[in-house]
C-alpha cells in the first residue's frame, strides 16, 4: 500500500519561518536548528518521525498521524507538560495514484553550501 502525506514541517520542534536575502531578492524560508536532527555518519541529517495508526478514518480520509521522535538532548530539555503535547505536524492517507510496490525509489543528491558561497536563489 502506498500513502501520501502531508507534513506541516513548521510544526517540527523549534522550527519558525525566516525572511532571508537571496542575490535577486528576499526569500521566506523555513528554519530548523540542525541539533533537532540525527547526524548520519556521512553528514546526513535524518528527521525521526513516528507514525501511528488513526482509531477512526478521519474526515479527509487520513489513516494515519505523524509526530516528530526528538533526540534525546531535546526530548530531555521540554517539561511534563510539553512532553505529553508533542503536536501532530501530519497525516497520512493511502495514495490515489498508482497504489502498488513497483515504483523506483531514488536518492536525491545531498545539496551542501559553505557558508562563503552565495545563496542559490
Amino acid at each position: 500500500m502506498n500513502y501520501q502525506a502531508k507534513i506541516d514541517i513548521k510544526k517540527l520542534n523549534r522550527a519558525f519561518v525566516y525572511p532571508i536575502q537571496g542575490k535577486d531578492a528576499k526569500v521566506e524560508c523555513v528554519c530548523i536548528p540542525v541539533d533537532e536532527f540525527y547526524k548520519g555518519k556521512n553528514g546526513e541529517l535524518y528527521c525521526n518521525l513516528q507514525l501511528q495508526e488513526r482509531k477512526e478514518i478521519g474526515q479527509y480520509g487520513d489513516t494515519h498521524f505523524v509526530k516528530q521522535s526528538l533526540e534525546k538532548e531535546s526530548y530531555a530539555k521540554l517539561t511534563d507538560e510539553q512532553k505529553k503535547t508533542i503536536p501532530i505536524i501530519g497525516s497520512f492517507q493511502p495514495s490515489k495514484f498508482n497504489n502498488t510496490n513497483d515504483a523506483p525509489v531514488q536518492t536525491a543528491p545531498t545539496p551542501t553550501k559553505t557558508e562563503s558561497e552565495p545563496l542559490p536563489f
